[in-house]
């Protein structure tokens, strides 16, 4: 996540609460947000000089770092709570190979944890 300066968290604050606002008064679907995602894309791509390269890129990058974000810090640990509750279908192969990659590559032994 852009972990942006107190500073620039004030400045945005207005454009914060009004999306907390509307995401809470009109009761977003999926293809809700993903208009409104984009509508923001264009908003930012129009104000710029020129819709070039680079400022797609810089588009796409951010749309992708929050994808990125909400997994590593939502998705990743909702899975891990339910695979908690309610078992792990990949367990089998975890524990016939004694082994489990996790993200970023590290390597631990299930049984006991050690590396």
């Amino acid at each position: 996540m852009p972990y942006i300066t107190d500073e620039r968290k004030e400045e945005l604050k207005n454009v914060k609460v009004l999306f907390h606002k509307i995401a809470g008064e009109l009761k977003l679907t999926k293809g809700d947000l993903n208009y409104l995602i984009c509508e923001l894309i264009v908003a930012h791509l129009l104000s710029r000089y020129k819709l070039g390269y680079q400022n797609i890129s810089e588009a796409i990058d951010a749309v992708h770092g929050a994808e990125d974000e909400l997994r590593r810090r939502l998705l990743y640990p909702y899975e891990d709570m339910k695979i908690y509750q309610n078992g792990d279908i990949f367990g089998r192969v975890l524990n016939k190979f004694d082994k489990i990659s996790l993200r970023g590559g590290e390597k631990v032994r299930r049984n006991n944890g050690k590396k």
